[in-house]
């Protein structure tokens, strides 16, 4: 969740946008400061669609999301990866499938250093919800499908996490498989005048 995060989302994430099913792997994030660039990024609804006089129609706003998302994460995410997939179920994105995080977001900054080089942080942030409190730290995030990775399973190649999210995600295309539209007859503007 920092300046690398954000690249790898970006370099990773473009390329896949008019797919219909979505992963976000959010897990053994220890934290930074972009979840809400993710966040907002995942947020954009599409409207509506706009179509030249050659080529493919296009979507409006032309990076809009028109799938089912999951997100992942698990015991070794704190900090802004407890407030990503909290934010996640907050926005109504979709399910998030994993253990619960580890509670950690009380943030610090850098930036009060000493004379011999060293660094004094201090507790800063803290993640609060009207209405709930304070319901992050020390609790973390409740997946809302919960399923533990078994280390020698994961030794021979087994992610039962991410099986399930693709699972999820199969699911719900087959209820609603998020197909483009047809695009309609355009219409006749020509200036004949109707009997």
């Amino acid at each position: 969740m920092g300046t690398r995060g954000l690249i790898e989302f970006r370099r990773t994430f473009y390329p896949q946008i008019e797919k219909p099913g979505i992963i976000i792997d959010a897990r053994y994030n220890g934290g930074g400061f972009v979840s809400e660039l993710i966040i907002r990024r995942l947020s954009i609804k599409l409207l509506a669609y706009g179509k030249a006089r050659k080529g493919k129609p296009y979507r409006y706003p032309d990076d809009a999301v028109n799938a089912h998302i999951v997100a992942l994460c698990n015991q070794h995410a704190g900090s802004d990866g407890d407030i990503f997939p909290r934010a996640f179920k907050l926005a109504g994105l979709g399910p998030v499938i994993g253990m619960r995080t580890w509670g950690g977001v009380v943030g610090i900054r850098m930036d009060k250093p000493f004379v011999d080089g060293g660094m004094m942080t201090i507790p800063e942030f803290a993640w609060w919800e009207a209405g709930e409190g304070w319901t992050l730290e020390n609790r973390g995030v409740q997946p809302d499908i919960e399923i533990e990775n078994m280390p020698g399973d994961v030794l021979r190649g087994h992610d039962a996490q991410l099986e399930k999210a693709v699972e999820v995600v199969l699911e719900k295309l087959a209820e609603d498989p998020k197909q483009e539209p047809v695009l309609p007859p355009f219409p006749d503007k020509s200036k004949k005048k109707q009997r």
